[in-house]
């Protein structure tokens, strides 16, 4: 690339920059959903300028995983991972990986264990002297150290550090990162008739603004490389750039020593490389970071192998916890929690957790409704109604700007709920006369009527359903299980209504 070419490569990457960081990016997030689709729009709109500048395309290739699937067997084998009566299957129903057995395995059995120089984790990143730009590991120490989202924020640390050993030519872990799906069916990956029909599921807004967040991070470490990119020396100064005024010029170099250059670090490698650590992510504790008396931290890693095991919901097992980390032996290990056959689909839980989180996170919403999914309920209240908001304080609820958010779950009671919509429903001169008006008959029956009207409203907004393709199932699965939610709080609601009334007459 010539000067002015790269000149002009700078100039607009810098424009498009100091756009996002003045009118939305570094800006509070909208509370109107219509704001934030509208934010959406423009956000894709820019980071595909910023990809046609990097002379890339937008990746929706075909990718065949399955040819990976020796070499990372191989490469199992040198990093000392263990198996014990499982493999490494392709499902085609699936169009992906799963764990299955290879013998009968029994209850308790250690069936897998990764030691820990075969994982990837924080502290892969986070002690790295590092790096010659081909030679050795990545150097992130210095963005540990300076940077404000990663010193706060773990799973990004990892994710950059995925990024630079996915470019470093001879990278350890090319194995094992060849064998990751290279799209993934988070939301970051959506397109826009897949986001749009998110709504009005609360995944709607909770995705925009994982969306944005994601943007937010690459565009200000993109700003960052190109502050140091080798490339571009030639043209850096003649240019005035928006970062010299507002970037810590410690900061400025600390992607120097990495493989991460202006026309390789991309919105699609960076969104892959937060989906691959969202959707597999472990916990195993720090040999480096510890609490303040002295115990290991847990940090988030990817544990190659273990992690092809698919998410599975064991009704009546109590106990889910079948990985967990020898301290003694320095591994991860992988224990059978019931008794298998052989060619039997070995699965993991992977945690308490809703559908939504499920669906952003990972991907995918469980076949069958589990107890801890749960509805999220945000319910607002003007700003300017004081006293109200004084009295819910005084309760002990927490607002989040001018809203209150609960979680809804299936058979949960409404108590908590019930009591915020008896103030809610207050007139204003109850408001400030006494809380013993909260609980007259008059204002329960208007909470319970609030409430009962809010669930029958949100329950009838879901008036779409797409079922092309997985994604959309994914989201219809979500959707119906939050209806299942709201009609049984509705009904719930409704059944108070009818039981106050008889008492009312009856007294």
């Amino acid at each position: 690339m010539d000067a002015e070419k790269k000149r002009m490569l700078f100039e607009k990457i810098e424009n498009l920059h100091s756009y996002l960081w003045s009118s939305t990016i570094f800006v509070k997030s909208s509370q109107s959903v219509v704001d934030l689709w509208n934010e959406h729009l423009m956000l894709r709109n820019k980071i595909e300028e910023i990809t046609l500048l990097q002379n890339r395309e937008s990746s929706n290739v075909s990718y065949d995983r399955e040819k990976f699937l020796r070499p990372f067997i191989k490469w199992s084998k040198r990093m000392k991972i263990k198996q014990n009566g499982i493999a490494i299957k392709y499902d085609d129903d699936i169009k992906g990986f799963k764990l299955e057995t290879i013998f009968s395995v029994q209850k308790d059995t250690n069936v897998l264990q990764v030691p820990r120089k075969a994982i990837l984790s924080w502290d892969v990143a986070r002690k790295s002297p590092m790096l010659k730009f081909f030679f050795k590991i990545v150097e992130l120490r210095k963005c540990f150290e300076n940077h404000i989202v990663v010193r706060s924020m773990e799973n990004v640390a990892l994710a950059l550090m995925l990024c630079c050993e996915k470019l470093r030519p001879d990278s350890m872990w090319h194995a094992y990162i060849n064998i990751l799906p290279i799209i993934y069916d988070t939301p970051l990956f959506y397109e826009l008739d897949e986001m749009k029909s998110l709504f009005p599921s609360p995944a709607y807004e909770d995705s925009l603004l994982f969306y944005r967040n994601i943007s937010r991070q690459f565009i200000s470490f993109l700003m960052e490389i190109a502050s140091t990119d080798k490339q571009f020396s030639d043209v850096r100064f003649q240019i005035n750039f928006f970062w010299r005024s507002n970037f810590n010029k410690e900061e400025s170099a600390m992607f120097a020593e990495t493989p991460l250059t202006v026309n390789n670090f991309t919105f699609e490698l960076y969104r892959w490389a937060v989906s691959s650590v969202s959707t597999r992510i472990n916990l195993i504790p720090s040999k480096i970071a510890v609490d303040e008396i002295g115990n290991p931290l847990l940090v988030p890693s990817l544990i190659p192998f273990l992690d092809m095991a698919n998410h599975e919901h064991f009704s009546g097992i109590p106990d889910f916890n079948v990985v967990y980390f020898s301290v003694q032996e320095d591994c991860a290990k992988l224990m059978a929690i019931k008794d298998y056959s052989c060619n039997e689909t070995f699965n993991i839980y992977y945690g308490n957790r809703g559908n939504c989180e499920f669906l952003i996170h990972n991907g995918f919403v469980p076949s069958v409704s589990e107890e801890n999914n749960f509805y999220s309920l945000k319910l607002g209240l003007p700003k300017n109604s004081h006293k109200k908001h004084e009295i819910l304080k005084k309760l002990g609820f927490q607002a989040k700007g001018s809203s209150y958010q609960f979680k809804l779950r299936q058979n949960d009671s409404l108590d908590s709920l019930l009591l915020f919509a008896k103030v809610f429903v207050m007139d204003d001169n109850m408001a400030t006369n006494s809380f013993d008006m909260l609980n007259s008959f008059e204002n329960i029956q208007k909470a319970w009527q609030f409430l009962h009207d809010r669930f029958m409203l949100l329950h009838l907004a879901y008036k779409t359903f797409n079922n092309a393709g997985y994604r959309n199932l994914m989201i219809n699965r979500l959707k119906q299980s939050e209806i299942m939610i709201l009609k049984k709080a509705e009904e719930f609601c409704r059944n108070q209504l009818k039981i106050n009334a008889v008492s009312g007459n009856n007294n």
